[in-house]
């Protein structure tokens, strides 16, 4: 019989307990925490409170497992976020609530605009940064696995049940964590470059810092960092960006079962076993790829998100594509580089008829229809993060990317009328609509010149950046401190 079925007695869940901010609420029972996202209006997309108050409960339950200062009633195995019921059937979280850091960033008050950016890079690392450490993830998490990490680590486990749109802000919340699971409504994309920023949130380590078990590569990862491609549940796990894929309906019976483990070993044990933790999540998993598709179509979920089987389909024009660019980026020109993976789109579309000049031609307006600045920036820096990848530990790539993050935030964000886009595609995207269509600063990418992008990387308020992400807890050693004055 699996875990979590009705036979298997589900007691009713405690009520939700409030924090102080209304947003995010919890429910800690039989050694799991619940922590539900609670903004239905804004599809749960971030705000400073929210990102605040996230972080103080990770810190909270990490810190009272290593002591065990918690009583045996109230300690915390695992830490599951999810959408609260009143935006569940849509979104888990849509991303960060842009709209307010830029109008702050007009205003003159760009330490403001800052530190929203501050604090939610510090929740994504409260989140993944002292698992990066210490745990190897595997995708689906395996007995190897642990056996690989501590088994006495008393962190608890991270759980995203990333239901609905997972973007931006919400990516960083669930891709550092133990285990990701998709459902048949899941909507993932990160589409940054069409606002004017680049993907961030620590997620490059994750889509050009090798896959997790699944079909992605660093092209890949450029193919979804540049496009903002949205990629469905089923899809999203054949990447190996997600452990499982559950059905909506059955989400309830993953947190019981999890429950009922944590009961049945204690929660010490069960946060050093996430073997365990995989294996209560993989009794509920769909039955096979094409029962998850299957039950995306019937919903109706997802529209526009990429199934697995297109995804597989669509492999060989990616990797062909997205390698176009590679001589130019060597040669220093980021721009000329993007430009290069445009003109192999297009070739594709005229050439390969089908579907696949469709995909082909569709990915190429995507991206044109973008920030050419912010296309540029992302090429290069995700061609740096695949570079650092090779000799970077886990911990040191993601604590290396947030830093890296948190230095072009500063440029695109408080410098933003003078060197990015992202006032501009915030404007354009998010509070006018479309009406009148976004003014980049450059029209194509091949215009885009070179310093223009090397210098969105130069050392901008370097002592600044160390100074906040070491306030923020994004590291506390010397290592930490000389990835963050070199950046990428």
């Amino acid at each position: 019989m699996r875990l979590g079925t009705p036979a298997n007695a589900q007691a009713p869940s405690p009520a939700p307990q409030k924090n102080p901010h209304k947003q995010i609420k919890t429910i800690v029972a039989s050694g799991v925490a619940e922590v539900l996202l609670d903004r239905p209006k804004a599809l749960n997309a971030l705000n400073e409170p929210m990102v605040l108050a996230l972080r103080r409960l990770y810190a909270e339950w990490d810190a009272a497992a290593a002591t065990r200062s918690a009583p045996s009633s109230t300690a915390v195995a695992a830490i599951v976020l999810r959408a609260a019921p009143s935006v569940r059937d849509r979104a888990f979280c849509a991303g960060g609530d842009v709209k307010g850091v830029v109008q702050a960033a007009r205003e003159g008050r760009g330490r403001e605009a800052l530190r929203f950016f501050e604090h939610e890079y510090a929740c994504d690392w409260a989140i993944g940064g002292p698992l990066a450490r210490d745990l190897e993830r595997a995708t689906p998490l395996s007995s190897s696995a642990a056996a690989a990490s501590p088994a006495s680590s008393p962190l608890p486990l991270r759980v995203a049940l990333v239901d609905g749109i997972v973007m931006g802000g919400g990516v960083g919340l669930s891709l550092h964590g133990h285990a990701v699971v998709a459902t048949e409504r899941t909507v993932f994309a990160m589409p940054e470059v069409a606002i004017g920023l680049h993907p961030d949130v620590g997620a490059m380590a994750r889509l050009m810092g090798g896959s997790g078990g699944g079909v992605l590569t660093p092209r890949v990862g450029l193919w979804l960092a540049l496009s903002g491609a949205r990629v469905g549940g089923a899809a999203l796990k054949a990447l190996g960006l997600a452990t499982h894929c559950v059905p909506s309906s059955r989400l309830d019976e993953v947190v019981a079962a999890l429950r009922s483990r944590a009961a049945d070993k204690g929660a010490a044990p069960l946060a050093g076993d996430p073997a365990a933790m995989s294996e209560a999540l993989a009794a509920f998993e769909f039955g096979s790829e094409q029962e998850a598709e299957e039950a995306a179509a019937a919903a109706a979920a997802g529209k526009g998100a990429m199934t697995a089987r297109e995804l597989r389909a669509r492999l060989p024009l990616i990797e062909r594509a997205f390698a176009a660019g590679e001589a130019k980026r060597r040669a220093g020109d980021p721009g000329g580089a993007v430009a290069d993976v445009l003109d192999a789109l297009s070739a594709a579309a005229a050439a390969d008829g089908g579907d696949a000049a469709s995909f082909a031609a569709a990915t190429a307006a995507a991206i044109e229809s973008g920030s050419a600045l912010s296309a540029a920036v992302t090429l290069e820096y995700a061609h740096r993060v695949s570079a650092a990848s090779t000799s970077s530990s886990s911990s040191g790539l993601l604590r290396t990317c947030l830093a890296t993050d948190y230095g072009l935030v500063q440029r695109f964000v408080v410098a933003g009328a003078k060197e990015g886009d992202f006032w501009e595609g915030v404007r354009a995207k998010l509070i006018d609509r479309g009406t009148p269509a976004a003014r980049w600063r450059y029209s194509h990418a091949r215009e885009v010149p070179p310093e223009a992008v090397l210098g969105m990387f130069a050392p901008l308020d370097a002592r600044d950046v160390e100074r906040a992400l070491r306030g923020a807890g994004i590291w506390a050693d010397d290592e930490g401190a000389a990835a963050g004055r070199a950046r990428l």
